[in-house]
């Protein structure tokens, strides 16, 4: 069976969607006393932390910054964190 978008179908309720079809129309979190799709959610996130992705760079830059960003953050519970508060 197909999707809309032509992709196999993966969800059967309340409609048949694939994976992507259904979380866009579907997905939701709540978050700050708010409900969110969950694609806004995400890159509203991403935007607040800094890690979305910046018009003027390429994305290896990008991956670079997330990498260095995920090796040091407590909540991504990094290795350099990690290191840091053993150490300490």
């Amino acid at each position: 069976m197909k999707c809309r978008c032509g992709k196999r179908v993966t969800q059967l309720w309340p409609t048949s969607l694939c994976d992507t079809c259904w979380a866009e129309d579907y997905s939701k979190q709540w978050y700050g006393g708010k409900l969110w799709g969950f694609k806004h959610l995400f890159k509203a996130l991403l935007l607040e932390r800094n890690l979305f992705k910046k018009d003027d760079e390429t994305k290896d830059e990008w991956y670079t910054r997330c990498k260095e960003k995920a090796l040091t953050s407590k909540l991504l519970g990094g290795k350099i964190y990690a290191k840091k508060t053993k150490a300490t």
